[in-house]
């Protein structure tokens, strides 16, 4: 099923049907990006729009020198100069809906439990994951691989090769996963949350909402969950959250923190943006194109969906 069908204007299919009919779908995804800079980024798509390539994209991270973005039909994407795309072989054909980078590997994960792993982002590996049940979102932290996904999915690996159940104490749909430094946070259908200091141990926190929450990233000492309707939320501690205004109602998909600031995207090609993860401008970058997920490394952002958003450089 094409990428296409991922967002509400494409029908918001693809993630629904992973999750059996269950509410929400998924989008964005990684870590959150990466760690910040010295001022402010630029922004994805202020500096080159990479075009539209062939592929369409899901979920980006940055690891090893490199961007590597999944997406539908198990397509997988490497920017190993920060400037050219290439496509890898992935070995699969089902969809890939996240992927992050952690302990000197990638880990890809997707539908039917699919599980890659790859140290340069060229060439992958299968994993086992011990299920065939959907897997939307992963994060690396404490040294440890989390996965997270339909009916309350969770499982962590050392390794990224050998995967065990956690017990999340829900069946809800999870979505997206991020780790703090101290803590896991995971995010899913309904307004679930739950956090978690090891990724074995899961405990639910209240979101004071029941709109499905689909990506997390942390960053500036405080987390950022993003979701249906515009809705975005955050927390210092990970227990107790607040709703902002979003000054969007577009169905947010994707977050990133970096250089300073926090980037959320989504359908419509909202892109929204700030320095403290409470108060969000919307940025104008003349796009048309939908966007899933975006990402920060070595002083830039990417933004991934339909199209490829890069912000520029940093200068010297």
């Amino acid at each position: 099923m094409r990428k296409a069908l991922w967002l509400l204007g494409f029908g918001l299919a693809l993630l629904l049907a992973a999750c059996g009919g269950q509410g929400g779908t998924g989008g964005g995804g990684g870590n959150g990006g990466g760690g910040g800079g010295n001022g402010e980024a630029p922004l994805p798509g202020a500096g080159e729009v990479w075009g539209s390539p062939e592929v369409t994209l899901i979920d980006v991270t940055y690891g090893a020198n490199r961007f590597v973005a999944v997406g539908d039909d198990g397509d997988i994407l490497t920017f190993p100069d920060g400037q050219d795309w290439q496509v890898v072989n992935s070995g699969t054909s089902r969809d890939l809906l996240g992927v992050t980078f952690g302990g000197n590997r990638f880990v890809a994960v997707g539908r039917g439990g699919t599980i890659l792993t790859s140290s340069d982002g060229e060439t992958w590996q299968f994993a086992n994951s011990g299920t065939t049940t959907n897997l939307v979102d992963v994060a690396y932290g404490a040294n440890r691989f989390v996965a997270v996904g339909v009916d309350g999915v969770i499982l962590t690996s050392q390794d990224g090769q050998s995967w065990r159940p956690a017990d999340s104490g829900t069946t809800q749909p999870l979505f997206g996963v991020t780790y703090s430094g101290n803590q896991f946070v995971v995010v899913g259908s309904g307004g679930t949350i739950l956090t978690s200091p090891d990724g074995q141990t899961w405990q639910p926190a209240s979101s004071g909402t029941s709109v499905t929450l689909l990506r997390v990233a942390f960053g500036g000492g405080r987390f950022v969950a993003v979701g249906y309707d515009g809705t975005i939320l955050t927390s210092q501690d990970g227990q107790s959250w607040q709703r902002v205004n979003s000054v969007t109602t577009a169905h947010l998909t994707g977050v990133a923190y970096g250089g300073g600031r926090f980037v959320a995207v989504g359908d419509g090609s909202a892109i929204l943006t700030s320095l403290d993860g409470q108060s969000w401008q919307p940025a104008n970058l003349g796009t048309t194109e939908w966007l899933n997920d975006v990402t920060y490394g070595a002083g830039r952002f990417v933004a991934v969906g339909s199209t490829i958003l890069v912000s520029p450089p940093p200068s010297n």
